[in-house]
């Protein structure tokens, strides 16, 4: 009886671990026509299943068209393919027709249910609070394709971390930074739970969240990142710390730095008034050259969207887009324009 106990016991236990739920709410903006909707906050839900596959549910979405507001129902796709990389990010990848069901409101007239099985196309990533993904939604019945976009863009990078205080170096940390898109050229930078070695004293700062930072992608694909403003640094994670961050009010920050691939390189001047001390971070390495691009030993190339996210691993290079939706991809670091198909 008592090993029956046990299994059981350790058979609801793996439930739960593969049902594991993550909850997002952010933006969510739909496009018909080259024409989009205001953004409107909006909770998504991606659910490990096991096997590397994962449910994502977006309900109750409705269209906005002109002045028309469409019920359409709730979007359920089970079976999406999920593989996490080194950086701890999971991408999301799912193509096939599924029946849009009904939302909560019973007294709402979902459209979802008699447009039969709808072709859906989604590609994702997440990381802890962020999710991006872009869905396509094939409305046949209206001679539509429905773009809709959840979150922005963000890049999750890891690098090592060296702090300089009156000339005197730490040692190299492996450090973890996130830089997220959020529009009109402009970026949010994030370096979470920050601490600061003085000799064998650590100081625990905080999280250092700078919003507005400025960039400009060019020809090559580099994006450079720049910011001068004073911030306040924020709690980091742990509730047992004693961050300072937050007592020392805003203090003047500036960092410059570029991006391209899966490589950051930024420089981040802290003036800690309260300490008399200008704290010098560099994270990450100069790029090698402006050529400085990934290529497999194998011959194959990975494919991205602009938004960062892996949508084709390792395929041959003369075959890389075919069947793409039309766009511009990149494709082991330089953009490719895929056309519509005539």
């Amino acid at each position: 009886m008592k090993k029956c106990l046990l299994l059981i016991c350790a058979a609801l236990m793996t439930m739960f671990v593969d049902a594991q739920e993550h909850v997002f709410t952010d933006d969510l903006v739909v496009k018909v026509n080259e024409d989009s909707t205001p953004a409107q906050s909006t909770t998504v839900t991606v659910t490990e299943t096991g096997n590397g596959e994962y449910t994502f549910s977006l309900k109750n979405f409705k269209l906005s068209m002109g002045e028309i507001v469409l019920p359409v129902g709730s979007i359920i796709l089970e079976g999406v393919k999920g593989e996490t990389d080194a950086q701890g990010v999971t991408g999301l990848t799912f193509d096939e027709s599924v029946t849009i069901q009904k939302g909560d409101d019973s007294d709402e007239s979902w459209m979802g249910p008699g447009l039969g099985k709808v072709p859906i196309k989604m590609a994702g990533k997440f990381k802890d609070d962020k999710l991006y993904c872009d869905i396509d939604i094939n409305m046949e019945t209206l001679g539509q394709v429905i773009k809709v976009q959840f979150g922005n863009p963000f890049y999750v990078f890891t690098d090592d971390l060296v702090v300089k205080v009156n000339e005197d170096s730490t040692p190299a940390q492996s450090t973890t930074v996130t830089v997220t898109e959020t529009g009109n050229g402009e970026y949010t930078f994030s370096l979470k739970n920050f601490k600061l070695s003085m000799g064998e004293i650590e100081l625990p700062v905080g999280s250092i969240i700078l919003e507005g930072v400025k960039g400009e992608t060019d020809a090559q694909g580099f994006t450079t990142l720049t910011f001068n403003e004073s911030v306040t640094i924020q709690k980091g994670d742990d509730p047992e710390e004693s961050w300072m961050g937050p007592n020392l009010g805003p203090v003047p920050i500036d960092m410059t730095g570029k991006f391209k691939g899966d490589k950051l390189y930024c420089n981040i001047d802290i003036n800690m008034v309260a300490l008399s001390q200008v704290i010098k971070v560099q994270f990450g390495s100069e790029f090698s050259s402006i050529e400085d691009v990934k290529v497999s030993d194998n011959g194959k190339v990975d494919v991205y969207t602009l938004g960062g996210i892996l949508v084709r691993r390792q395929v041959e290079a003369a075959s890389a887009t075919n069947d793409l939706p039309q766009g511009i991809y990149i494709v082991n670091g330089k953009k490719v324009m895929v056309n519509a198909r005539r």
